[in-house]
């Protein structure tokens, strides 16, 4: 591919990233253009911006890592266990 190809998409998916208002599709979304800009810096030979997007894909990755445990962790597991009393018992203290 030729590497301005390269840079035009790596500059779009950084766009596409500003814009968007969903914290997953960001980090997803810097990923590609992490990878796209290595592609395109490895090609053109420009060494400060094949640098910084190797240093910053393992930070995008960690926190799209984090988002998804902590929205894994956040679903519902599913109906209570069927030894769970369908009401509380009724208090029996002093009348």
């Amino acid at each position: 591919m030729n590497h301005d190809a390269l840079g035009w998409m790596a500059a779009l998916a950084t766009l596409a990233c500003f814009a968007s208002s969903e914290m997953l599709r960001l980090r997803i979304l810097a990923l590609v253009a992490n990878v796209a800009f290595v592609a395109y810096a490895t090609q053109a030979g420009l060494l400060p911006v094949l640098v910084l997007h190797l240093a910053l894909a393992p930070v995008n990755a960690w926190r799209l890592w984090l988002l998804v445990r902590v929205r894994l962790s956040e679903r519902p597991c599913g109906p209570p266990p069927a030894s769970w009393p369908a009401r509380p018992a009724a208090h029996r203290g002093s009348s």
